[in-house]
């Protein structure tokens, strides 16, 4: 957790899929609670990382990751994916994330249950926006 508290920029948040803000310290915080009953393998498997753009000190990339939890039989499996959008700023010569977003990707196990989903597209949108603005808030 100490890696991350020093690698995150300082204003760094994160949207998750279900639409919760957290701010750095509610990150470090909650992952540092974790660490006691941490199980092995439990966690996120980030794949296909794709940077995306470089604007000067800003720069913005995706992934897909797929996260492992126990199932209700004891055993680790993959239990959800989510999309992220990251924002990384170049500060005193080193990249450093910014903040980052999910967008989960539940809708075709969801659409079925016609249960409201966290990833509609109107709703990823907003978060996306969210973070955007947030960002360019915070560095003027």
């Amino acid at each position: 957790m100490e890696f991350r508290s020093k690698y995150w920029a300082d204003q760094f948040f994160e949207v998750g899929a279900t639409g919760k803000i957290s701010t750095k310290a509610e990150m470090v915080a909650s992952q540092t609670a974790g660490i006691p009953t941490h199980v092995p393998g439990v966690g996120p498997y980030p794949e296909n990382f794709k940077l995306m753009a470089v604007y000067g000190n800003f720069a913005m990339a995706t992934d897909h990751t797929r996260f492992k939890s126990v199932d209700a039989n004891g055993k680790v499996n993959f239990t959800s994916e989510v999309t992220f959008l990251r924002l990384f700023v170049k500060e005193d010569g080193k990249w450093r994330p910014a903040a980052w977003g999910g967008r989960s990707n539940c809708c075709a196990e969801v659409s079925a249950t016609k249960a409201p989903c966290s990833c509609d597209a109107d709703a990823s949108r907003l978060r996306y926006f969210l973070i955007w603005n947030h960002v360019i808030g915070s560095r003027r």
